[in-house]
């Protein structure tokens, strides 16, 4: 297959494995956008800002990559040979500004997407952000009190023993997983305090003493226990409570970012330590931000399906219960139906106050919004016989950075490889321009 690029936007071809196991051509399209400070009459319109097509088109991203060290930070973005994906992914890379820049305890973010069209809202995410916190473990004094009521009432009242302290004034908050609830712990044979940690809960096959006696010999290291928030590995705030215990915690950092309508609260953190509470039973506990979800947290990895034995004797290219919404990175939140260009994207909040052309509210927040553009990437299909198909597809993955002057989208544009077409061309239709687009193909 011989295949022609007549657009400045890098492109990449490539093989995606269907569900049923058929071979589909893939090709993937990356439009880099530049954000320039609208004009009066585009500011008459209601909008701060205008997308033209940057001078310098990045480069398609082939790996994963993270905001720290693998598996132990947030990933910053994911591969761009992501295979199809079914809705759209919204992800936002940046930091949140307080209003006006001025410090305060909390305030709010938000990322809007709305159909020019209609009219319709796509994406409605907002996030409460707060200053640092703890999570403090009451004084044993106090702690000892309530133990005789709960004793005296026959367990029938019960104080939770943490407390939320006051969040300190903050400006700015990277907007990463690493501030929202979650977390993992793990206990080494080198800790001192783990021979406190009961048996029950160290790993399958573990012997404690064996292992803190190699330690001892050869210093070799090795993990008796671990404990995780399955829907944030990296966040902060929770913690088992064999952990705490064994390690005697007083104070864990608490999580900055929170659903407003839902605020973190330490009862709820408190039921969590004690495997006693979900974000599916606490929606306080829910994973918050705007940027990419881990491969391994719920819910993409229930999305991946059962990978259990009868499934790798059977074959299969994926397990039957394979989701396809795996592939979408964004935040469940963050979803929505491929873009067609021309919708309105509004960020408020999420731009420091100094932007040249932020918009300015009248309680203070600080305001972006702007179009996508009708720009749309389609391919004209030769067949060895001469017939020829035009093949367009809407945006999946739309990427912000404002704080970079950035915008991003990223089109899948997928075809049979039976027949195998003789050539194929990518170009642009402009604004305006309708592209005949065949019946989609499943």
């Amino acid at each position: 297959m011989a295949m022609k690029n007549h657009t400045p936007l890098p492109c990449q071809p490539f093989l995606d494995l269907t569900p049923e196991g058929r071979l589909d051509r893939v090709i993937v399209v990356k439009m880099t956008l530049e954000l320039v400070p609208g004009d009066a009459a585009l500011r008459a319109q209601g909008f701060t800002h205008t997308l033209k097509l940057h001078r310098t088109q990045a480069p398609l991203v082939l790996t994963d990559s993270c905001h720290g060290a693998l598996h132990t930070s947030s990933v910053r973005w994911e591969s761009d040979l992501s295979p199809i994906k079914p809705q759209c992914d919204v992800i936002f890379i940046g930091n949140a500004h307080a209003p006006r820049g001025r410090p305060c305890r909390r305030f709010q973010v938000a990322l809007r997407v709305t159909s020019s069209a209609h009219g319709r809202v796509l994406v409605d995410k907002a996030l409460q952000v707060t200053g640092e916190r703890w999570l403090r473990r009451h004084n044993p004094v106090s702690r000892a009190l309530w133990w005789c009521v709960k004793v005296g009432s026959l367990g029938l009242v019960r104080r939770c023993p943490w407390s939320l302290t006051w969040p300190q004034p903050l400006a700015t908050l990277p907007l990463r997983y690493e501030y929202a609830y979650g977390g993992a712990v793990e206990a080494m044979a080198s800790d001192a305090w783990s021979r406190r940690i009961p048996a029950r809960h160290c790993l399958p096959g573990v012997d404690r003493t064996q292992a803190r006696e190699a330690f001892a010999r050869t210093g070799s290291d090795s993990i008796l226990a671990r404990g995780w928030w399955d829907e944030n590995l990296v966040g902060r705030g929770y913690a088992p409570a064999w952990y705490l215990r064994a390690a005697r915690v007083g104070r864990i950092p608490a999580p900055q970012l929170e659903d407003p309508e839902h605020p973190f609260g330490a009862r709820a953190a408190w039921r969590a330590m004690r495997g006693k509470a979900t974000g599916a039973t606490h929606p306080c506990l829910r994973n918050q931000g705007l940027a990419v979800l881990g491969r391994d947290w719920e819910p993409r990895r229930r999305w991946a399906g059962t990978a259990d034995e009868s499934w790798a004797a059977s074959g299969a290219p994926y397990p039957p219960d394979h989701d396809r919404a795996f592939n979408n990175c964004a935040h469940p939140d963050l979803r929505c139906r491929l873009l067609k260009g021309n919708e309105v994207v509004e960020l408020v909040n999420l731009i420091p106050a100094s932007m040249p052309g932020a918009g300015r509210q009248p309680n203070g927040d600080q305001s972006l919004r702007f179009q996508l553009p009708g720009i749309v990437p389609f391919l004209h299909l030769v067949q060895a016989t001469g017939e020829r198909d035009v093949l367009a597809a809407g945006a999946d993955t739309l990427v912000l950075e404002p704080e970079e002057g950035r915008v991003t989208l990223l089109f899948r544009l997928r075809f049979p490889s039976e027949p195998l077409a003789a050539l194929v061309e990518l170009r642009l239709a402009m604004p305006g321009e309708v592209v005949a687009v065949p019946v989609a193909f499943a």
